[in-house]
């Protein structure tokens, strides 16, 4: 199970599933940050997750699609 840490707040469902899932899923050697906010020259970005490993990082976006019928 990896390790969750929240630097934010989820803001919806879909988030909060993909957390979920990746805790409940990926082994102990794996870190998911979430929500995490960074300022550079004035400007703020967000990164919905981070997935930390010892060989890499991997920055993420969940997004959510309604569906059409």
């Amino acid at each position: 199970m990896a390790k969750v840490i929240p630097i934010g707040q989820s803001v919806n469902d879909a988030e909060r599933t993909v957390i979920a899932h990746r805790r409940d899923h990926l082994p102990d050697s794996y870190i998911l940050l979430h929500n995490v906010e960074l300022e550079r020259q004035g400007e703020r970005f967000e990164i919905d997750f981070a997935l930390l490993h010892p060989s890499c990082v991997v920055p993420d976006r969940c997004k959510r699609y309604a569906r059409c019928d």
